[in-house]
């Protein structure tokens, strides 16, 4: 019906006489999709078993809810880790903003095991952190394909944005493990997610961001933290 009611206005403003006074159906929104529990724990199983660069893509954009763009500008000295714990620097996220991301144990592990392996084929003065086998920053293209391949493996069919979604609801869903936020992140907070992902808790739908989430499991406090709590 929109569809018509579309084309309609397009022909009224080709014949100059303005758009069609008419109302649109109104469209239901559905969740965005995101991966089941045994999805999460095939797609990482698939991860290990490839290689140690492919692995490092996946598993942080599984557990931080990076976006693609974020990850491909991310440059080795954005990944502080130490003994107990680590962050990611985004430098300029959407609406250019600065934040800093907790990570959890699998995304230490994993980031360490590249960070040893990146040495090997890196080109002079390249500073990004995921590089392909010319030692050049990987495209967002090849780190898509990285993330699909990775998928088919687990018997998939996924993008980056899924794995951001799947991040997303393992924090509203009171089933799955809660997560950690990011430390620092400038500018107003938005309404996250939309009301078909919230839980039904009037304490989870307190305001936060895809930015302040990743999917590490915390103890109580700091999942308060996390929110917001103590204001």
């Amino acid at each position: 019906m929109n569809l018509a009611l579309a084309a309609v206005d397009h022909f009224n403003r080709f014949l100059g006489l303005g758009p069609a006074i008419v109302s649109r159906e109104p469209l239901a929104q559905s969740a965005p999709r995101a991966l089941s529990g045994d999805e999460q724990r095939a797609l990482v199983r698939a991860a290990e078993a490839g290689k140690p660069r492919d692995r490092t893509i996946v598993v942080p954009l599984l557990y931080t809810g990076l976006r693609l763009t974020e990850l491909v500008a991310l440059d080795v000295g954005d990944a502080r880790i130490s003994a107990r714990k680590g962050l990611l620097v985004v430098r300029s996220g959407k609406g250019d903003r600065y934040r800093e991301v907790p990570l959890n144990r699998p995304v230490r592990d994993a980031l360490e095991a590249w960070v040893k392996v990146r040495a090997k084929p890196i080109a002079d003065g390249e500073p990004a952190l995921f590089v392909g086998p010319q030692g050049r920053r990987l495209s967002p293209r090849a780190v898509d394909m990285v993330i699909r391949n990775t998928a088919r493996g687990a018997g998939l069919e996924l993008s980056a944005h899924v794995l951001r979604h799947t991040c997303v609801t393992n924090l509203v869903s009171p089933t799955t493990a809660k997560p950690t936020r990011s430390l620092r992140s400038s500018g107003p907070a938005t309404r996250w997610p939309p009301d078909g992902m919230r839980s039904a808790s009037p304490t989870s739908q307190r305001a936060a961001t895809p930015d302040r989430l990743a999917g590490a499991a915390l103890d109580g406090r700091a999942v308060a933290r996390c929110w917001g709590w103590p204001r």
